[in-house]
């Protein structure tokens, strides 16, 4: 006890002789040390909670939190019930913990297969089956950058033994996505497509995709018969077209930005493309071959009145017929060639691929005037490099004009005047930052001066007393005139001190004020 009221004193008499700008700069230490360590206590005593799953839905929030109950885990709801917080020194082992009985936020697949339910029907294997289908595609879908979360439901009818009466099967599918994505229509496609291959018997054209604000998503993008289609094609053709344009312009306009430096030209190109698919089928006959040749002789005898052979066969071609005469006997002899001939054919079979070139137009400004032997020269080498073809329609233009720069003049400038600013603002800072450096210096050189100039009072004290005990007042009559005038003047000072120290204090105040300027 006698330790702590020692400690104590000294605690209240070190108070006691400090200054009130001591006072203040302590209080204020204490009370920022008493807070930080309060805060700091609360932190540590308090739990961070951390979201366990998002975007949750009623059944599937009740069945976690159910789960969570059981494993006497401490848990919060937000937005609405939706996402689950826990504390953020549990969240990875929950999330191990319920990956078999809870994975993706609540979403079932194929992993309810992975037991084995007794007395379960064909019909209740077919629905499980069902929902596990629709959980795994919905999970991948759901992996997907621009979608927040996902649905989808599959219409699989049952097969009926007569083909009149089997039903399309259809899908259905719901996007949530994030507020700072988009969805285009190719990766619309993409899910389309994706989800009719994951699903028996469907057709691309039976599935449907919507957004969370009611817009059909999958409109047009699949089906020849879609009125959609045809623009599908059209714009995508006309990309085509736009991509080849600016392609062979900018290389035809770096080139001769080599040349004539940068900006001194402008290229323009118009490229007409044929988009029609052709099947060409071509027959081509050469010449004739002999293939097989067969040849067959007959002679024939007979009595005749006179004159020729009786009957046309004296007549027929490659019949060779003679006549004796005398005993009324003839003979003939008849020569038969039947020859076949085959004639050389080729058959070629050409598909004329989409996109062939009809005709290309490239325009050309280059900055300045120029001569005729320059343009003639420009033309040839930009015909060479875009591959231009006369004989197929297509032109080359090139003239020679001086090009208005003041819209990039007045950027050059305002780009300077901003750097120069910029550069201003910069040195300002620096000057400022030297500014403060330096009058913390002074600032400290001040003070230090004050400080080594301010008068110590004990030591003043102590040099009056010792003054005043050097002189007795007894024996100013033995000093001489000026030492005794000096004793009668310390003796008032001391006479005045006692009767009136108020008004000595603030003398002596002064005068300490007057040596610290």
């Amino acid at each position: 006890m006698d330790f702590l009221r020692r400690t104590f004193e000294q605690i209240k008499s070190g108070w006691s002789n400090l200054s009130g700008n001591q006072k203040f700069l302590y209080s204020g230490i204490a009370i920022s040390l008493i807070i930080a360590i309060t805060v700091t206590g609360i932190m540590l005593g308090s739990k961070n909670y951390v979201p366990l799953y998002n975007n949750l839905t009623a059944t599937q929030s009740g069945s976690i939190t159910q789960r969570l109950q059981e494993m006497a885990i401490q848990y919060k709801l937000s937005s609405d019930g939706t996402t689950i917080l826990v504390p953020d020194d549990v969240v990875h082992q929950l999330r191990l913990d319920l990956a078999t009985e809870m994975p993706a936020g609540g979403v079932v697949g194929f992993e309810s297969f992975n037991e084995t339910r007794f007395g379960e029907t064909e019909t209740d294997k077919r629905v499980r089956f069902l929902a596990a289908l629709q959980g795994e595609l919905t999970r991948t879908i759901s992996r997907m950058t621009e979608v927040e979360s996902a649905m989808v439901h599959l219409a699989i009818p049952e097969t009926s033994v007569f083909i009149s009466e089997d039903k399309p099967t259809k899908a259905s599918v719901f996007l949530k996505l994030r507020s700072t994505s988009r969805m285009d229509a190719d990766k619309v496609r993409s899910i389309i497509y994706f989800v009719a291959n994951s699903v028996e018997g469907l057709d691309p054209e039976n599935v449907t995709v919507i957004d969370e604000y009611g817009n059909l998503l999958s409109e047009g993008l699949v089906g020849s018969n879609s009125p959609f289609s045809v623009s599908t094609m059209t714009a995508t053709q006309l990309d085509i077209k736009s991509r080849y344009e600016r392609e062979i312009a900018k290389s035809i306009q770096n080139m001769l930005e080599r040349v004539r430096g940068a900006g001194k030209a402008v290229v323009s190109v118009s490229a007409d493309l044929d988009f029609d698919s052709v099947e060409i089928s071509q027959e081509t006959y050469g010449n004739s071959v002999l293939r097989s040749e067969q040849t067959s002789d007959s002679r024939s005898t007979g009595t005749t009145p006179g004159g020729g052979v009786a009957g046309t066969d004296s007549n027929l071609p490659g019949t060779t017929s003679f006549q004796e005469t005398g005993g009324g006997e003839s003979s003939s002899t008849q020569t038969e060639a039947i020859r076949n001939y085959e004639i050389d054919k080729t058959t070629e079979l050409r598909v004329k691929a989409p996109g062939m070139i009809t005709k290309l137009s490239v325009s050309v400004i280059v900055d300045g005037e120029i001569t005729d032997e320059e343009r003639v020269s420009l033309e040839n080498v930009v015909a060479s490099a875009s591959g231009l073809d006369f004989e197929r329609g297509d032109l080359i233009n090139v003239v020679g004009m001086p090009f208005n720069t003041e819209a990039f003049e007045s950027l050059q400038e305002s780009i300077a005047n901003e750097l120069r600013n910029q550069q201003i603002r910069t040195y300002i800072n620096y000057g400022l930052m030297v500014l403060g450096i330096l009058g913390l210096i002074g600032l400290g050189f001040l003070l230090k001066r004050r400080s080594d100039r301010r008068p110590d009072v004990s030591l003043a004290g102590a040099r009056i007393g010792d003054i005043s005990s050097d002189f007795s007042i007894d024996s100013l009559e033995d000093l001489d005139p000026l030492t005794a005038e000096k004793a009668e003047i310390q003796r008032k000072v001391e006479r005045l001190a006692k009767t009136q120290p108020e008004d000595v204090a603030k003398v002596i105040k002064s005068w300490l004020m007057e040596d610290m300027r």
